[in-house]
C-alpha cells in the first residue's frame, strides 16, 4: 500500500557515475513510486541490531529500525513532491566516512548514472541525472539492472570518535536534542543530490564531461563575467566561477520565483537570483548547494542546518526538469498497490510485476515454511514492502531480512497466540510497521506495542465478530492504520469507524462473494485504501472501484494459482 519498499542486498559503489547515451523510445504511464535497496550486511548500518529507545513516540526497538524510520519519511517527503511514471530505487547503506572530534562527513548522495539524447529529452547533447531521465524518458533507462540513486552514511557519527559527543538523532519529527544531528534532514539533502543537485564537471580542471553539458549546469551563471553563463566558458574561466563566492548564481525560473515567496532576507543578489556555493577551495560540495548566506536556512546548502522547508530545493528540481512543483510544506507517501500471491505446501508465488498472471522468470517462486503452516503478509520492518512470514502452532516466523529465505538470527522467531488462532497482521498504529494478532472464537488480540510479546494492560483485546467467522483487516478509510473486519459466507462486516466494536449504522456490511470463497484484502487501486475481493479456487476477483458490490466490466476476475493455494496479497 505504501511507495516505499527495501530488497535484498546489492553491491555497488556510491561514487560510480555510470556514463551512457541513449536513442530509445517509450510511452509509459503511470505513478511515482520511490525504493529503498538496503546495502549493509546482517547487523550492520540499517540492521543493526543495538537496542533503541525512540525519544519522538516511533516504534523502532533497534538502531537498525530507527535508522530505516528516518530514511522512510525523509524518502517519503520527497516522494511527494516529484512525479514519474517509472519507479526510483535509492540504494542506501552505512559505512566509515572518517572525521575527527570536530568535523566529519555526514553522507554522501548521488545519482547513479548519467544520460544524454535519450528519446524525451528536452536538451540534445546533455547530461540528465538517472531519476530525472528516466521520468523524462519514460522508462527506466538501465532496464532495472541498477538504482538511480546511492546514499551512504558516516557510521563514525554514532561512535565516540567523530564530531565528539554529537550524534545522530532518528526521531522523525527531524527535531534533534542540542548538540545532535537531525537524520532525517541529512538523508533528505543527500537525496536532493541524487534527484538533480548534481554536476559532473570536474572540479580540477573546469573541464565538461566529454566536452558536453549537464542540466544543473546550465542553469549556473557567473555575475559580471563574460559571457556569464558557465556553459559558454572556457574551463579555467569555469574554475574562477566556482570560487567567486557571491557571484555564482542559479537563473532557472522557479527558483527566482520562489525566493521572493519565502522570502529570503539574504543570499540573493540585486537582481534577485538565489546565490550558489563557491568557497575558495574547490571541492565536489562546490555550486552544487545553495550558498550558506541563505537566511532563512535551505536543505541544500553545503553545511547541515536544521531546515526541513523543501521549497527552494523543489524548484530547482522544476527547473531541471521534474515539473510543476507541490506544496513543499505537506507530507504523504503515495501508494502502491497490491499485487496476489499463493502459498502452496511450503512454496510462495508471488506476481512480483503486477501484472495479474504468472510470468515465468520473473514472478517470484520460493521455499519458506512447510506444510500445515499458514502463511502472513506483512510490512515487518516498515519499508513500504510487503514480506512473507508464517504462523506454525503459535508460533511465528517472519521473514524479516526480506531474503525469502530463512536467515537465522536475523530472521523474527517468536511465540503469540495458542496453536488454535488464527494469526492477523495489521498496521495497529499508523507507524507504517505491521504488527501481529490472533482472532480466537470472535476475540481479538493485538500486539499494539509491537513488541512481539503479549503485554497485559497494553495489548488492544476486544469482541468483534462470532467464533465461525474469517477475521480480515485492512486499511478501510485510507488513514494509514489498519482496522478488523470480517468475512461471513460472502458477507463483509468492516469496522468503518475503527473503534473495534460493532457499531450499527456505521460499520459497513455487505455482499462480496459466496460460502466457499476465501475473502483477500489489498489497495488494488493504489489510492491509499483497502478494498476487499475473493479467492476462489485459483481465480481471484477484486472491488477494484471500491463499489462493495461487483461491478461487471470494471472488476478484475483472472487466475493466478490453483484450487488448493492459499491466497497471500502483497506489495511484492
Amino acid at each position: 500500500m505504501r511507495a516505499i519498499r527495501t530488497v535484498g542486498s546489492k553491491l555497488a559503489l556510491a561514487s560510480l557515475v555510470t556514463i551512457l547515451a541513449f536513442g530509445i523510445s517509450s510511452d509509459v504511464e503511470g505513478g511515482t513510486f520511490v525504493s529503498i535497496q538496503i546495502e549493509d550486511p546482517p547487523n550492520h548500518g540499517f540492521h543493526d541490531p543495538a537496542p533503541y529507545h525512540d525519544d519522538s513516540g516511533g516504534s523502532a526497538a533497534t538502531l537498525g529500525a530507527a535508522r530505516l524510520a528516518a530514511l522512510r519519511a525523509a524518502v517519503a517527503l520527497w516522494a511527494n513532491q516529484i512525479d514519474s511514471p517509472v519507479e526510483i530505487e535509492i540504494a542506501a547503506r552505512f559505512e566509515p566516512l572518517g572525521g575527527d572530534a570536530f568535523s566529519g562527513r555526514l553522507g554522501l548522495g548521488g545519482p547513479e548514472s548519467m544520460y544524454r539524447d535519450f528519446t524525451g529529452a528536452p536538451q540534445s547533447s546533455t547530461w540528465y541525472p538517472s531519476a530525472l531521465a528516466n521520468k523524462l524518458a519514460g522508462m527506466d533507462l538501465d532496464g532495472g539492472t541498477a538504482s538511480e540513486i546511492q546514499l551512504v552514511f558516516n557510521a563514525e557519527v554514532d561512535g565516540p570518535g567523530v564530531l565528539g559527543s554529537s550524534k545522530f538523532y532518528y526521531g522523525v519529527d527531524g527535531n534533534p536534542p542540542p548538540g545532535d544531528i537531525s537524520f532525517l534532514h541529512v538523508a533528505l539533502h543527500e537525496i536532493g543530490h541524487g534527484l538533480g543537485f548534481t554536476s559532473v564537471i570536474s572540479r580540477s580542471t573546469g573541464a565538461k564531461l566529454l566536452g558536453l553539458d549537464d542540466i544543473f549546469l546550465t542553469w549556473v551563471e557567473r555575475a559580471g563575467a563574460v559571457p556569464p553563463d558557465l556553459s559558454s566558458m572556457t574551463d579555467s574561466e569555469r574554475l574562477a566561477a566556482l570560487r567567486a563566492e557571491g557571484e555564482l548564481r542559479w537563473t532557472g525560473p522557479a527558483v527566482t520565483a520562489a525566493a521572493p515567496e519565502l522570502p529570503l532576507a539574504e543570499g540573493v543578489d540585486a537582481d534577485g537570483r538565489v546565490q550558489l556555493h563557491a568557497p575558495q577551495t574547490i571541492s565536489i560540495n562546490s555550486m552544487v548547494h545553495f550558498s550558506s548566506s541563505v537566511e532563512p536556512d535551505e536543505l541544500m546548502e553545503p553545511f547541515w542546518r536544521p531546515a526541513l522547508d523543501l521549497t527552494l530545493s523543489r524548484a530547482l528540481l522544476e527547473d531541471l526538469g521534474w515539473g510543476a512543483a507541490a506544496d513543499c510544506r505537506e507530507t504523504g507517501v503515495p501508494s502502491r498497490s497490491t499485487a496476489p500471491g499463493v502459498y502452496r505446501a511450503g512454496t510462495w508465488i508471488l506476481d512480483t510485476d503486477a501484472s495479474r498472471s504468472f510470468t515465468s522468470g520473473v514472478d517470484a517462486v520460493f521455499g519458506y515454511g512447510q506444510g500445515g503452516d499458514i502463511p502472513v503478509v506483512g510490512d515487518w520492518d516498515g519499508d513500504g514492502a510487503d514480506e512473507v512470514g508464517l504462523y506454525r502452532n503459535g508460533t511465528w516466523i517472519l521473514d524479516t531480512d526480506g531474503s525469502r529465505s530463512f536467515t537465522a538470527g536475523v530472521d523474527a522467531v517468536f511465540g503469540y497466540g495458542l496453536a488454535m488462532d488464527v494469526p492477523v497482521v495489521g498496521d495497529w498504529d499508523g507507524d507504517g510497521a505491521d504488527e501481529v494478532g490472533v482472532f480466537r472464537d470472535g476475540w481479538w488480540t493485538l500486539d499494539t506495542d509491537g513488541s512481539r510479546s503479549f503485554t497485559s494492560g497494553v495489548d488492544a483485546g476486544f469482541g468483534f465478530g462470532l467464533s465461525t467467522d474469517r477475521p480480515r483487516v485492512g486499511d478501510w478509510d485510507g488513514d494509514g492504520a489498519d482496522e478488523v473486519g470480517l468475512y461471513r459466507d460472502g458477507w463483509w462486516i468492516l469496522d468503518s469507524d475503527g473503534s473495534r466494536s460493532f457499531t450499527a449504522g456505521v460499520d459497513a456490511g455487505f455482499t462480496y462473494g459466496n460460502s466457499t470463497d476465501l475473502g483477500v484484502v489489498g489497495d488494488w487501486n493504489g489510492d491509499g485504501a483497502d478494498e476487499v475481493g475473493v479467492f476462489r479456487a485459483g481465480w481471484w476477483i477484486l472491488d477494484i472501484d471500491g463499489s462493495r458490490s461487483f461491478t461487471s466490466g470494471v472488476d478484475p476476475g483472472f487466475r493466478f494459482g490453483n484450487g488448493t493455494d492459499q491466497p497471500a496479497a502483497g506489495a511484492w
